[in-house]
Protein backbone atom coordinates (compact mmCIF):
# COMPACT_ATOMS: atom_id res chain seq x y z
CA UNK A 1 0.00 0.00 0.00
CA UNK A 2 1.14 3.52 -0.76
CA UNK A 3 0.24 5.96 2.05
CA UNK A 4 0.27 9.63 1.12
CA UNK A 5 -0.39 11.04 4.55
CA UNK A 6 0.34 9.27 7.85
CA UNK A 7 -0.77 10.10 11.38
CA UNK A 8 2.29 9.90 13.60
CA UNK A 9 0.69 8.36 16.67
CA UNK A 10 -1.78 5.55 17.26
CA UNK A 11 -3.60 7.64 19.84
CA UNK A 12 -3.29 11.07 21.40
CA UNK A 13 -3.22 11.34 25.21
CA UNK A 14 -5.68 13.89 26.59
CA UNK A 15 -6.17 15.31 30.09
CA UNK A 16 -9.11 17.15 31.59
CA UNK A 17 -8.32 20.29 33.56
CA UNK A 18 -9.72 20.02 37.10
CA UNK A 19 -12.19 22.70 38.14
CA UNK A 20 -11.33 24.70 41.24
CA UNK A 21 -14.10 24.71 43.85
CA UNK A 22 -14.64 26.22 47.26
CA UNK A 23 -14.52 24.18 50.45
CA UNK A 24 -18.31 23.91 50.25
CA UNK A 25 -19.73 22.66 46.95
CA UNK A 26 -22.59 25.14 47.30
CA UNK A 27 -20.16 28.10 47.09
CA UNK A 28 -18.93 27.41 43.54
CA UNK A 29 -18.87 30.67 41.58
CA UNK A 30 -20.20 31.46 38.11
CA UNK A 31 -16.58 31.59 36.91
CA UNK A 32 -16.09 28.02 38.19
CA UNK A 33 -19.17 26.93 36.24
CA UNK A 34 -17.89 28.58 33.06
CA UNK A 35 -14.50 26.88 33.42
CA UNK A 36 -16.16 23.48 33.89
CA UNK A 37 -18.25 23.96 30.74
CA UNK A 38 -15.20 24.98 28.72
CA UNK A 39 -13.16 22.05 29.99
CA UNK A 40 -15.96 19.63 29.11
CA UNK A 41 -16.05 20.84 25.51
CA UNK A 42 -12.26 20.56 25.26
CA UNK A 43 -12.36 17.03 26.65
CA UNK A 44 -15.00 16.03 24.12
CA UNK A 45 -12.91 17.43 21.28
CA UNK A 46 -9.85 15.56 22.53
CA UNK A 47 -11.80 12.31 22.75
CA UNK A 48 -12.98 12.74 19.15
CA UNK A 49 -9.39 13.41 18.10
CA UNK A 50 -8.28 10.29 19.97
CA UNK A 51 -10.79 8.10 18.17
CA UNK A 52 -9.92 9.61 14.79
CA UNK A 53 -6.23 8.89 15.40
CA UNK A 54 -6.93 5.28 16.42
CA UNK A 55 -9.25 4.72 13.47
CA UNK A 56 -6.71 6.26 11.07
CA UNK A 57 -4.03 3.90 12.35
CA UNK A 58 -6.36 0.90 11.91
CA UNK A 59 -7.22 1.95 8.35
CA UNK A 60 -3.58 2.44 7.39
CA UNK A 61 -2.53 -0.87 8.95
CA UNK A 62 -4.97 -2.94 6.86
CA UNK A 63 -3.42 -5.33 4.32
CA UNK A 64 -3.92 -3.05 1.32
CA UNK A 65 -2.66 -4.21 -2.06
CA UNK A 66 0.13 -2.37 -3.85
CA UNK A 67 -2.47 -0.97 -6.25
CA UNK A 68 -4.22 0.90 -3.42
CA UNK A 69 -3.50 4.40 -2.12
CA UNK A 70 -4.97 5.47 1.23
CA UNK A 71 -5.04 9.16 2.17
CA UNK A 72 -6.22 10.38 5.58
CA UNK A 73 -8.15 13.59 4.94
CA UNK A 74 -9.72 15.18 8.01
CA UNK A 75 -12.72 13.12 9.10
CA UNK A 76 -12.48 10.78 6.09
CA UNK A 77 -10.04 8.50 4.38
CA UNK A 78 -9.77 8.37 0.61
CA UNK A 79 -9.42 5.00 -1.13
CA UNK A 80 -7.94 5.01 -4.62
CA UNK A 81 -7.15 2.02 -6.82
CA UNK A 82 -7.22 0.79 -10.40
CA UNK A 83 -10.22 -1.35 -9.52
CA UNK A 84 -8.48 -4.64 -10.25
CA UNK A 85 -7.82 -7.07 -7.39
CA UNK A 86 -4.24 -7.69 -6.31
CA UNK A 87 -4.79 -11.44 -6.78
CA UNK A 88 -4.94 -13.20 -10.15
CA UNK A 89 -8.09 -13.01 -12.26
CA UNK A 90 -9.43 -15.19 -15.06
CA UNK A 91 -9.06 -14.42 -18.75
CA UNK A 92 -12.74 -15.23 -19.28
CA UNK A 93 -15.92 -15.13 -17.22
CA UNK A 94 -19.41 -16.42 -17.73
CA UNK A 95 -21.31 -13.18 -18.10
CA UNK A 96 -24.97 -12.54 -17.39
CA UNK A 97 -26.28 -10.68 -20.43
CA UNK A 98 -29.68 -9.89 -21.94
CA UNK A 99 -29.62 -13.14 -23.96
CA UNK A 100 -28.69 -15.32 -21.01
CA UNK A 101 -25.28 -16.72 -20.18
CA UNK A 102 -22.32 -16.00 -22.46
CA UNK A 103 -18.52 -15.99 -22.29
CA UNK A 104 -17.16 -12.56 -21.41
CA UNK A 105 -13.61 -11.23 -21.63
CA UNK A 106 -11.50 -10.90 -18.49
CA UNK A 107 -11.55 -8.07 -15.96
CA UNK A 108 -10.22 -4.64 -16.94
CA UNK A 109 -9.20 -1.60 -14.91
CA UNK A 110 -11.97 0.52 -13.42
CA UNK A 111 -10.26 3.33 -11.47
CA UNK A 112 -12.03 4.27 -8.26
CA UNK A 113 -11.56 7.14 -5.82
CA UNK A 114 -13.96 7.35 -2.89
CA UNK A 115 -14.03 9.11 0.50
CA UNK A 116 -15.19 7.01 3.46
CA UNK A 117 -15.94 8.21 7.02
CA UNK A 118 -13.01 7.72 9.38
CA UNK A 119 -15.14 7.51 12.54
CA UNK A 120 -18.32 5.58 11.65
CA UNK A 121 -21.74 6.13 13.20
CA UNK A 122 -24.85 4.04 13.74
CA UNK A 123 -28.17 5.52 12.62
CA UNK A 124 -31.66 4.65 13.81
CA UNK A 125 -32.71 3.07 10.51
CA UNK A 126 -30.20 1.21 8.30
CA UNK A 127 -29.99 2.16 4.63
CA UNK A 128 -30.67 -0.55 2.07
CA UNK A 129 -27.91 -1.02 -0.49
CA UNK A 130 -28.57 -0.24 -4.13
CA UNK A 131 -27.06 -1.49 -7.36
CA UNK A 132 -23.30 -1.25 -7.49
CA UNK A 133 -20.50 -1.03 -4.97
CA UNK A 134 -21.19 -0.96 -1.22
CA UNK A 135 -17.58 -0.85 0.00
CA UNK A 136 -13.91 -1.34 -0.80
CA UNK A 137 -11.70 -4.40 -0.39
CA UNK A 138 -8.04 -4.50 0.64
CA UNK A 139 -7.29 -6.11 -2.73
CA UNK A 140 -8.21 -2.90 -4.57
CA UNK A 141 -11.54 -4.28 -5.84
CA UNK A 142 -14.98 -3.49 -4.41
CA UNK A 143 -17.83 -5.27 -2.65
CA UNK A 144 -21.35 -5.51 -4.08
CA UNK A 145 -24.44 -6.58 -2.15
CA UNK A 146 -25.58 -10.24 -2.52
CA UNK A 147 -27.72 -9.72 -5.60
CA UNK A 148 -27.21 -9.82 -9.34
CA UNK A 149 -28.21 -6.82 -11.40
CA UNK A 150 -31.21 -8.52 -12.97
CA UNK A 151 -33.68 -6.82 -10.66
CA UNK A 152 -35.15 -10.18 -9.75
CA UNK A 153 -33.50 -10.66 -6.38
CA UNK A 154 -31.16 -13.39 -7.66
CA UNK A 155 -28.40 -14.12 -5.14
CA UNK A 156 -25.19 -14.14 -7.17
CA UNK A 157 -23.40 -16.85 -5.22
CA UNK A 158 -26.39 -19.16 -5.65
CA UNK A 159 -26.32 -18.67 -9.43
CA UNK A 160 -22.71 -19.66 -10.06
CA UNK A 161 -22.96 -21.67 -13.27
CA UNK A 162 -19.94 -22.99 -15.18
CA UNK A 163 -19.89 -23.53 -18.96
CA UNK A 164 -16.91 -25.08 -20.76
CA UNK A 165 -14.85 -24.61 -17.60
CA UNK A 166 -15.60 -20.90 -17.37
CA UNK A 167 -17.40 -19.84 -14.15
CA UNK A 168 -19.76 -16.99 -13.41
CA UNK A 169 -17.86 -16.29 -10.15
CA UNK A 170 -14.20 -17.27 -9.87
CA UNK A 171 -12.39 -19.25 -7.16
CA UNK A 172 -11.61 -16.01 -5.33
CA UNK A 173 -15.32 -15.28 -4.95
CA UNK A 174 -15.42 -12.42 -7.44
CA UNK A 175 -16.10 -11.42 -11.04
CA UNK A 176 -16.50 -8.31 -13.19
CA UNK A 177 -19.76 -7.09 -14.65
CA UNK A 178 -20.39 -8.46 -18.18
CA UNK A 179 -18.35 -5.79 -19.98
CA UNK A 180 -15.29 -6.67 -17.90
CA UNK A 181 -15.30 -3.59 -15.67
CA UNK A 182 -15.79 -3.31 -11.90
CA UNK A 183 -14.41 -6.57 -10.54
CA UNK A 184 -16.29 -7.19 -7.29
CA UNK A 185 -17.20 -9.69 -4.57
CA UNK A 186 -20.72 -10.77 -3.52
CA UNK A 187 -19.50 -12.62 -0.42
CA UNK A 188 -16.32 -14.18 0.95
CA UNK A 189 -13.27 -13.07 -1.08
CA UNK A 190 -11.44 -16.37 -0.65
CA UNK A 191 -8.11 -15.21 -2.09
CA UNK A 192 -8.02 -12.55 0.64
CA UNK A 193 -9.33 -14.55 3.60
CA UNK A 194 -7.19 -17.61 2.77
CA UNK A 195 -4.10 -15.40 2.90
CA UNK A 196 -4.99 -13.37 6.00
CA UNK A 197 -7.06 -15.54 8.36
CA UNK A 198 -5.72 -17.94 10.98
CA UNK A 199 -7.68 -20.99 12.04
CA UNK A 200 -9.29 -20.58 15.46
CA UNK A 201 -8.93 -16.78 15.48
CA UNK A 202 -11.00 -13.76 14.50
CA UNK A 203 -10.81 -12.92 10.81
CA UNK A 204 -8.71 -10.04 9.54
CA UNK A 205 -10.09 -6.83 8.06
CA UNK A 206 -10.86 -7.40 4.39
CA UNK A 207 -12.09 -3.87 3.69
CA UNK A 208 -14.51 -1.13 4.71
CA UNK A 209 -18.09 -0.55 3.68
CA UNK A 210 -19.05 2.95 2.60
CA UNK A 211 -20.36 3.94 6.05
CA UNK A 212 -16.85 3.47 7.50
CA UNK A 213 -17.41 0.27 9.45
CA UNK A 214 -14.80 -2.43 8.84
CA UNK A 215 -15.79 -5.70 7.20
CA UNK A 216 -14.09 -8.95 8.23
CA UNK A 217 -13.87 -12.51 6.95
CA UNK A 218 -16.30 -15.15 8.26
CA UNK A 219 -14.55 -16.01 11.56
CA UNK A 220 -15.50 -14.57 14.97
CA UNK A 221 -13.24 -14.49 18.06
CA UNK A 222 -13.44 -18.28 18.50
CA UNK A 223 -12.65 -18.96 14.86
CA UNK A 224 -16.24 -19.99 14.16
CA UNK A 225 -18.81 -18.06 12.16
CA UNK A 226 -20.83 -15.67 14.37
CA UNK A 227 -24.43 -16.61 15.07
CA UNK A 228 -25.64 -13.19 16.20
CA UNK A 229 -25.29 -11.11 13.03
CA UNK A 230 -28.03 -8.51 12.51
CA UNK A 231 -29.98 -7.81 9.33
CA UNK A 232 -26.98 -5.94 7.89
CA UNK A 233 -24.59 -8.86 8.57
CA UNK A 234 -22.88 -7.05 11.43
CA UNK A 235 -22.64 -7.21 15.21
CA UNK A 236 -20.92 -5.64 18.21
CA UNK A 237 -17.89 -7.44 19.60
CA UNK A 238 -14.10 -7.38 19.97
CA UNK A 239 -11.84 -7.58 16.92
CA UNK A 240 -8.06 -7.92 16.53
CA UNK A 241 -7.83 -4.12 16.34
CA UNK A 242 -10.19 -3.25 19.19
CA UNK A 243 -10.19 -4.84 22.66
CA UNK A 244 -13.49 -3.18 23.48
CA UNK A 245 -16.70 -4.07 21.71
CA UNK A 246 -17.08 -2.33 18.36
CA UNK A 247 -19.60 -2.64 15.55
CA UNK A 248 -18.30 -4.42 12.43
CA UNK A 249 -19.51 -6.45 9.47
CA UNK A 250 -18.71 -10.03 8.46
CA UNK A 251 -19.02 -11.98 5.24
CA UNK A 252 -20.56 -15.42 5.62
CA UNK A 253 -20.50 -18.85 3.99
CA UNK A 254 -24.30 -18.90 4.20
CA UNK A 255 -26.88 -16.88 2.26
CA UNK A 256 -27.09 -14.00 1.85
CA UNK A 257 -23.31 -13.95 2.23
CA UNK A 258 -22.75 -10.17 2.59
CA UNK A 259 -24.52 -7.07 3.84
CA UNK A 260 -27.53 -5.69 2.02
CA UNK A 261 -27.86 -2.64 4.27
CA UNK A 262 -25.55 -0.16 5.98
CA UNK A 263 -25.96 0.88 9.61
CA UNK A 264 -24.05 4.17 9.47
CA UNK A 265 -24.23 7.53 7.71
CA UNK A 266 -22.53 7.57 4.34
CA UNK A 267 -22.32 9.67 1.19
CA UNK A 268 -19.87 7.58 -0.84
CA UNK A 269 -20.74 6.42 -4.32
CA UNK A 270 -18.66 3.79 -6.06
CA UNK A 271 -18.89 2.18 -9.49
CA UNK A 272 -22.19 0.59 -10.42
CA UNK A 273 -23.32 -2.41 -12.39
Amino acid sequence: MKTMKTLAALAVTSALVATACGDDATTATAADSTTTSSDTVTGSTDQTSDESAVRAAVVEAAAWGDNVTITIDGDSFVFESDGLPSHEVLDQYLGDGPDGKFLASGAVETPISVAIPLVPTIVDTPTETGNGAIGVAVSGAVFFDPYEGDGGGTVANDDNDTIDGVPFIDACGGHPIPNGTTYHYHGIPFCITDALDTEGEHSAIIGFLFDGHAIYGPQDVDGEEPTDLDECMGHVGPTPEFDEDTYHYHVSSEANYISECLVGDYTAAGPGR
